[in-house]
């Protein structure tokens, strides 16, 4: 489909909107496409072409709703990147020592504070919050001086990755059953199930030291699970990321990127073997 062909087609059902508010969806459905010159331009030439002043004076009506629209979508997009800037720097305050300064690596203390306080504020943490994260990890890696602070959001970012991973593993499956690893039926969980969830309740940089205990046929610090194991109870999670998330969506991107890491870090703790088929990299 062309990119004029595919104009039109959006413009159509835009056209057939009944009210503002049913525009309002659609725009947002397809803001990318929508607010682009190119989008008005073709507006623009339909308009030029119409069969009869109905349908130009319809097409001339439509470019400002839309433009109306376009403006009120960035209003509320400033407004919750404001919400999520506010949220953040409450939740970055909780990783702060008791005189209000920041030491990384971050101490025992303030790793549980901060991730206290990623539970507490969990239903808040949505795709404009990691995109506010995203947006801060950017501008503070330009500083010099403010080095320590994109540890500290990685380590949020991680947190929540993590946070977010366990408790989808206790969703229901699409089948409306309950997932393997549900904490509500302990049994069922596998040894590699477990250590995958001993391993996302963990701070990311003792990792290695668990990491150390694969093999190929197991060893006892990792309770015999071998790297293949290990490897596929992470698929399983990548599975559900998938699934569970909106495509293309920040909290799809940041789980995916967090158990990708995961495997290139057993794949550097036991590289005796590639990784596993179908498996991130």
């Amino acid at each position: 489909m062309s990119d004029s062909a595919g104009m039109d087609t959006i413009i159509n059902d835009l056209k057939e909107a009944p009210d503002v508010e049913v525009l309002t969806l659609k725009v947002s459905k397809c803001v990318q496409q929508v607010a682009q010159p190119a989008f008005f331009l073709r507006l623009a030439e339909l308009a030029e072409t119409a069969e009869d002043e109905q349908q130009r004076v319809k097409l001339e009506n439509l470019a400002t709703q839309v433009t109306s629209v376009l403006e009120r979508l960035v209003e509320f997009a400033e407004e919750k990147m404001d919400d999520s800037s506010s949220l953040l720097q409450i939740v970055v305050t909780s990783a702060a020592e008791k005189n209000g300064e920041f030491l990384v690596p971050l101490s025992e203390e303030r790793l549980t504070a901060l991730r206290q306080s990623m539970k507490i504020h969990r239903d808040q943490l949505d795709n404009n919050f990691l995109a506010t994260v995203q947006a801060w990890m950017e501008k503070s890696g330009k500083e010099e001086e403010m080095q320590g602070m994109v540890v500290i959001l990685q380590k949020i970012l991680q947190m929540y990755a993590s946070q977010e991973i366990l408790l989808g593993s206790a969703e229901p499956s699409a089948t409306g059953e309950a997932g393997e690893a549900d904490a509500a039926a302990p049994k069922k969980r596998t040894p590699a199930q477990l250590l995958l969830e001993e391993i996302l309740n963990m701070d990311a940089d003792k990792w290695d030291g668990v990491l150390a205990g694969l093999s190929a046929v197991g060893r006892g610090m990792t309770g015999g699970v071998t790297k293949d194991g290990l490897l596929g109870a992470i698929q399983v999670a990548v599975e559900r990321v998938i699934l569970q998330q909106e495509n293309g969506s920040m909290a799809q991107r940041v789980q995916a990127e967090f158990l990708s890491e995961l495997c290139k870090r057993i794949e550097a703790a036991c590289p005796e073997q590639p990784l596993g088929p179908g498996m991130l990299e």
